[in-house]
């Protein structure tokens, strides 16, 4: 924060240029005294483990729903929709076409999917057994899509109401010329006739960009986010009044510093609370630049029309803006980035895990991630990628000791590594894994009295390997490359 004031108070902005510069500036500064605080050694783990990793070369990856039973999960790619294991990931069915958006119905018997049709508005209602159309609605579009008088329609995001027929999307509507006009609504179907119910936005309201739904466990509210000048607009469905509309954040100097949320999720347990994820400037609209922000996790209450709990959104707590996922109890949450994933505890207000690629080497990509929390697994995708990860919680409560990669070499190796340590083996365990989690035991490991460990590699396959050393409920992680 000292570091922004005295930008702040020596820098005359006379132009857009250097405010967007400044802007990087901080940004980049922000994101490495955080990274600083959550870790120093390349991949750190110690509550979650991954268990596979699988690369689509041929596909994209959009969508990911679990199946009832979360043994297998489905998949929406750009060229098909695939049914696989949960266990190892394995693809046992799949059909050739593809899908965007994947919402199941709550009988678990049928699902509702958006076709990967370029700006199309259509959805179609399909048997999830063996994905047979059963029902669709084609939105109208232009008499010319391509041409000067075109335009297209658009299904953002939907989302199905757990307890009634219904599902809730953000439709857009834009004109196809460079520069065109958008316009976006929220809307209401009926997926049983695939009929359109009613529009719960106004009209002077279809200039907002909105960006994200959800709807309480219970089915009793719906809640909207937007860019730009954020709010959240919470719906009684029952009275089909808005019981919600807070302003989270201006959109500040011709939208340069402008609301970007990330996630909106209801709580399970309180169904008055919502969690809210994503970047909120903060300023009273007078001047160009903002006084702080919100980066990070925010807490709302409905009954209070109030955020309650910013702990996670401002720094150096600040979690960024990615997905959140809960425990069951919802004492631990689950937060995303383009190559982490970590485990926030709510009540102690401290990170419990996290496991990092720092090399963005494809092993941990996760745009968007599902949680299984009876069985403390999570499965994420990001572009072509699909990981599992498994959260161990008897694991919980251990810390982590910051280590760099100097103290191993050599890092690649084809033999021998050596560690330096303070370990010995009377006080310490060592332990090696491979990428898919699985233990190994039959490589040798020999401690010295000087606190240098030597491993031999010799005997392993070429490919990553994480050597995990124990020490007084400590944990020292180190990521091994075998050529």
């Amino acid at each position: 924060m000292q570091i922004k004031q005295l930008f702040l108070s020596n820098s005359n902005f006379d132009s857009l240029w250097n405010i967007l510069m400044i802007q990087k500036i901080f940004f980049i500064l922000e994101a490495l005294f955080v990274l600083s605080l959550f870790f120093n050694s390349e991949l750190i783990s110690g509550e979650l483990i991954l268990k596979w990793n699988i690369i689509e070369s041929t596909d994209q990856i959009y969508d990911i729903e679990f199946m009832p039973d979360h043994d297998y999960f489905i998949t929406g790619g750009g060229k098909q929709i695939k049914i696989r294991r949960t266990d190892n990931g394995d693809s046992i069915k799949s059909f050739p076409f593809g899908a965007l958006n994947i919402e199941l119905t709550p009988d678990g018997r049928r699902v509702i999917i958006q076709p990967t049709y370029v700006k199309t508005g259509r959805l179609q209602l399909r048997n999830l057994e063996d994905l047979t159309l059963i029902k669709e609605i084609v939105l109208e579009e232009g008499p010319d899509t391509n041409g000067p008088n075109g335009w297209y329609t658009y299904f953002k995001e939907i989302i199905v109401d757990p307890i009634k027929p219904y599902l809730y999307a953000i439709w857009e509507r834009g004109e196809v010329v460079s520069g065109g006009k958008v316009y976006y609504t929220i809307q209401k179907y009926d997926y049983e006739k695939m009929e359109l119910v009613e529009d719960l936005t106004f009209e002077n309201e279809q200039g907002i960009q909105f960006t994200h739904l959800s709807i309480s466990k219970d089915g009793k509210y719906l809640a909207a986010l937007n860019n730009g000048e954020s709010r959240l607009i919470v719906w009684d469905l029952a009275t089909k009044n808005r019981i919600v509309d807070f302003l989270l954040c201006r959109d500040l100097y011709k939208q340069y510093w402008r609301g970007e949320p990330s996630c909106l999720k209801f709580s399970e347990i309180d169904t008055k609370k919502i969690y809210i994820a994503g970047y909120f400037p903060q300023g009273d609209g007078l001047t160009s630049l903002p006084q702080y922000k919100y980066q990070g996790l925010l807490v709302f209450d409905i009954e209070k029309n109030a955020i309650i709990d910013s702990t996670f959104a401002i720094s150096p707590l600040n979690i960024g803006s990615g997905q959140v996922e809960f425990s069951d109890d919802e004492t631990k949450i689950f937060t995303n980035g383009g190559n982490y994933l970590r485990v926030i505890n709510l009540e102690t207000k401290k990170l419990e895990s996290q496991i990092i690629d720092m090399n963005m080497s494809d092993s941990i990509i996760i745009a968007y991630m599902i949680s299984s929390k009876n069985l403390n697994h999570i499965i994420g995708h990001g572009y072509q990628v699909i990981n599992k990860l498994m959260f161990d919680s008897t694991l919980a409560g251990i810390e982590f000791e910051k280590k760099v990669v100097e103290v191993i070499y050599p890092n690649p190796s084809n033999g021998f590594v050596q560690i330096k340590s303070d370990c010995i083996y009377e006080n310490c365990k060592c332990e090696i894994f491979g990428i898919n989690g699985d233990k190994l035991i039959d490589i040798p490991i020999i401690f010295s009295n000087t606190g240098l460990i030597s491993i031999d590699f010799g005997i392993a396959k070429s490919g990553i390997y994480y050597v995990v050393l124990s020490k007084n409920s400590k944990i020292e992680t180190y990521k091994i490359v075998k050529e």
